[in-house]
């Protein structure tokens, strides 16, 4: 539990220190039906991994598949999101030269995340979202051609579940931050 208290708190950080969002004036979105700029949305991220107690990055691909969402009367989306992760974590390497049977060694690995994204607008220019879904991962092991049982045994990097926000401070810019699994990170994302 220690583990997650320093990046929990980075995270929040960087939460609290970002901008307000602006006091609702007219045309502002406040829960309300109008989802024309619920668009196609490319994120890049970093941030660190729980699993291996790493470093993550990537990018995200945000595909609107129910542009109006599921809640009546309320602005809300629904995207599938996809992407290509890299990890730099802290593994067993089994084959090491150590003499007790396995070596920790930091090593490169590959996550391709699937994951069901929903965001609600609270906000002309904030929202929060959730997602869920699975993340197909190459351990560094496998990566490296060793054996690695850990990437079998913790599925910590085999399932994708964060909460996050997205800030809006351009046109089609905006900042976003993710806590969950499998890393906490922060980022940019663009709409087109």
């Amino acid at each position: 539990m220690k583990r997650f208290v320093l990046p929990a708190l980075l995270v929040a950080s960087v939460l609290l220190a970002a901008p307000a969002p602006a006091a609702a004036g007219p045309g502002a979105k406040i829960w309300n039906q109008d989802s024309s700029d619920h668009g196609f949305h490319l994120d890049l991220h970093a941030g660190f991994s729980w699993w291996g107690r790493g470093f993550a990055g990537g990018v995200r691909f945000n595909i609107p598949l129910v542009k109006k969402g599921f809640l009546s009367g309320h602005n809300d989306a629904f995207y599938l999101s996809f992407g290509v992760d890299t990890y730099v974590v802290r593994w067993r390497d089994y084959d090491g030269d150590c003499g007790r049977g396995y070596c920790w060694d930091y090593g490169l690995g590959l996550g391709f995340p699937v994951v069901a994204h929903w965001e609600f607008y609270l906000f002309q220019k904030f929202s929060v979202f959730a997602e869920a879904g699975a993340n197909i991962f190459l351990h560094p092991g496998v990566l490296r051609g060793r054996r690695g049982d850990d990437f079998v045994e913790d599925p910590g990097h085999w399932v994708v579940a964060a909460a996050g926000v997205r800030w809006k401070f351009g046109r089609s810019a905006s900042f976003i931050a993710r806590l969950g699994l499998p890393y906490a990170a922060v980022g940019i994302s663009f709409e087109f």
